[in-house]
């Protein structure tokens, strides 16, 4: 849990306007309001990306053809 310290005065005027009961209400509904407008939603795009971490060699295999792929040897 994160401990936030705000001025009494700021924290008043925000009731004020906002209408709210309490300052803790006033937090979670600006919190709650922020993140809704910023939260990017997740997408098939997601999914499908590599990760960051992903080894380049095992990118360029991803794309390199194998010489010996459906060729057959009878001995």
């Amino acid at each position: 849990m994160t401990q936030i310290n705000l001025n009494d005065d700021l924290i008043g005027e925000v009731m004020t306007i906002g209408h709210y009961h309490d300052a803790k209400e006033a937090v979670v509904s600006i919190l709650n309001s922020y993140l809704k407008q910023h939260k990017q939603p997740h997408t098939l795009f997601d999914d499908l990306r590599l990760p960051a971490e992903y080894a380049d060699d095992g990118l360029v295999a991803l794309f390199e053809r194998n010489p010996d792929m459906g060729r057959g040897v009878d001995l």
